[in-house]
Formats: structure tokens, C-alpha cells, sequence
């Protein structure tokens, strides 16, 4: 549960595990620019989050097929996602709540984390959850840095559905997010216009 006050024009979040942010336009650096992120964990020890609208440039499904020499892959592979700038070697799978294992991570009754080779390749032949996203990478915060984004107006935040993560298409995503968010994106401008 999410609840935010607006005491001295500052929000407090209590907790934003298993809701998406946004990055508003102030945000806009190469990493973050028009992200959407689904957060994992969110705590006193800092929050933890998967990009769910970036295809990774770089490494596609046939590159991780080589590497892991997966037989019997299926024809029509899922997109590699560019999950944030943390432990870019590392494969994490938001899924639909199908699929369990003891790596498997529930964070809400309708989506888990999987951190494990064994899954992916279960993906990659076809087996696995009904709905996945495969991210290599994470986006971290030290405890209170999200917070405070948050407080900078760095982000909106928008409730999570399984539809939003894994039926939109990526360029859809975060304009339905900020949409869901409530907020008038247009006052996030980062500049001001000259008629």
C-alpha cells in the first residue's frame, strides 16, 4: 500500500513494492529517460526495480541461446530488456504468478521475480510462466534515495496490472503509465516555451 502525504509540499511513501514509476521529464538522462519501472522491493534497506519498457540495444534471445547453448529453442523468441544500470550481467524474469521454484520471489499475488538460468531456459523452449520479462540488469536506490527522487518530482507512480507489464507494447507503456499516475504530465516540462 502506497500512501503518500503532502506536509510541507514533501511526499512520504511507505512503500511502493509491487507498483510501477514513471520517470517524469525532469528525468531524462540516457538510462532513465521516459522509463518504466516495476519495483520488486521497497524497504528501510533501500528498493530494487525492473525497466519493463527498454529493449535492450545490444543483446538479443539468440545472443543468450548461444552462451547458455539452449537446445530445441522456440521460433519466436522474447525481447531482451534493458533492466537498469545494476549487476548488468545478471538476468532477472518478472512473470506472471504461474511459475514457481526456491528462486522464485512472490511480490504480489499476480507477479513473482525469478532469478535463475534454469527458468530462462525453460522460456526459451517454451515452458515457464504464461506472461515473462527477461531483464538483464536492475535499477537499485540506497535506502531513502527513491524517496527522495519522488520528493524532486523525479517520478510518478501508477498502480501495477499484468496487462500494463507484459500486453502493452513497450512505446505504449509510459504514456499509460502516467496516464494511470493521475498526475498532468505537462507541468513536468523541464522547459519553457517563447511565443
Amino acid at each position: 500500500m502506497v500512501t503518500i502525504s503532502h506536509s510541507h509540499n514533501k511526499r512520504s511513501v511507505t512503500s511502493l513494492e509491487g507498483h510501477i514509476i514513471a520517470a517524469t521529464p525532469l528525468l531524462n538522462d540516457s538510462c532513465f529517460g521516459r522509463s518504466v519501472i516495476y519495483i520488486c522491493v521497497h524497504n528501510e534497506d533501500g528498493a530494487m526495480g525492473v525497466i519493463i519498457n527498454h529493449p535492450h540495444d545490444l543483446i538479443g534471445c539468440n545472443d543468450l541461446i548461444e552462451s547458455l547453448h539452449i537446445r530445441d529453442a522456440i521460433s519466436v523468441m522474447p525481447q531482451i530488456y534493458n533492466g537498469g544500470p545494476v549487476e548488468t550481467d545478471r538476468g532477472f524474469i518478472l512473470h506472471s504468478h504461474d511459475y514457481h521454484s526456491s528462486n522464485t520471489f512472490s511480490i504480489s499475488e499476480e507477479i513473482c521475480l525469478t532469478a535463475s538460468v534454469d527458468l530462462l531456459q525453460e522460456i526459451m523452449v517454451g515452458k515457464g510462466p504464461t506472461q515473462s520479462i527477461i531483464a538483464l540488469g536492475y535499477a537499485g536506490w540506497a535506502p531513502g534515495q527513491l524517496e527522495s527522487e519522488i520528493g524532486s518530482n523525479s517520478w510518478l507512480i501508477a498502480p501495477a496490472t499484468c496487462d500494463l507489464i507484459f500486453n502493452t507494447p513497450n512505446e505504449q507503456k509510459w504514456e499509460k503509465c502516467t496516464a494511470l499516475s493521475g498526475q498532468d504530465i505537462s507541468r513536468f516540462c523541464p522547459t519553457v516555451g517563447y511565443a
